[in-house]
């Protein structure tokens, strides 16, 4: 987002990207700016030591794998990072609720505007059918495409002009060379890559709109997830007592 913040609204090219690369002084400046803000806590900005300057050293990797990865795509439009969305939803069920999150990033590549999210580890970009991606007994539920569906949804309430394509960047698949960020959905006429969101928006807003009046329903109770993979992580077991 630091480094991107000059560019904002403006062509980004490859030339730009690879200086960037280049620019040891630039990239430990912003690494160290972000430690002091997120770990440290301070408005003192310190050189970094031990441990912590090896955790420096891996996130100038990943930052070079990413504007390596954006070179590919240049030239592109970028348009902001942490767009915060908001919206009173209404329901079926005549409901109105308030949603809101933060789009990671958004960019125009050749004319369709990617509404982009980072995630730390790996993942999977492909879904076979849209209910899985609300299927709350499917053990590697594609969550974080259903994520970016409802950022692209949410999206289109505010720019409705706008093609949209939904993306993910996994930073651990991003050093892999066949590493692409769109979403693909293997339906029956194959792989097809998610290059305008329409096309599927009205089904996903069937299953989403289910599932938040199914939230909002004071007559369907929570119940604890009937799987426990999501246990080993979740904060709240000393509570729920699964």
């Amino acid at each position: 987002e630091w480094l991107y913040e000059p560019f904002k609204g403006k062509m980004v090219t490859a030339d730009l990207l690879h200086m960037l690369s280049k620019n040891d002084k630039l990239l430990t400046e912003m690494i160290e700016r972000s430690f002091a803000e997120n770990y440290f806590k301070t408005e003192k900005i310190k050189r970094l030591t031990g441990q912590n300057f090896l955790t420096g050293e891996v996130l100038r990797k990943y930052i070079r794998k990413v504007l390596a990865t954006d070179a590919k795509l240049t030239p592109f439009i970028y348009i902001d990072s942490e767009e915060r969305i908001r919206s009173d939803y209404p329901l079926p069920s005549g409901k109105i609720v308030s949603l809101k999150g933060i789009i990671d990033r958004v960019d125009e590549v050749k004319g369709h505007t990617r509404i982009i999210d980072y995630k730390t580890g790996k993942g999977v970009l492909r879904y076979k059918e849209m209910k899985d991606l609300f299927d709350k007994d499917l053990k590697d539920r594609p969550k974080a495409v259903m994520q970016v569906f409802m950022y692209s949804h949410l999206y289109l309430l505010d720019h409705p002009d706008k093609i949209l394509e939904p993306g993910i960047y996994y930073l651990r698949n991003l050093f892999d060379n066949r590493f692409d960020p769109d979403v693909i959905s293997k339906s029956g006429r194959g792989e097809v890559r998610i290059t305008d969101f329409s096309e599927y928006r009205a089904e996903f807003t069937e299953h989403f709109d289910a599932c938040l009046d199914e939230i909002f329903d004071p007559q369907v109770p929570f119940i604890q997830t009937p799987t426990g993979e999501a246990c080993k992580w979740c904060i709240f077991t000393n509570i729920c007592k699964k």
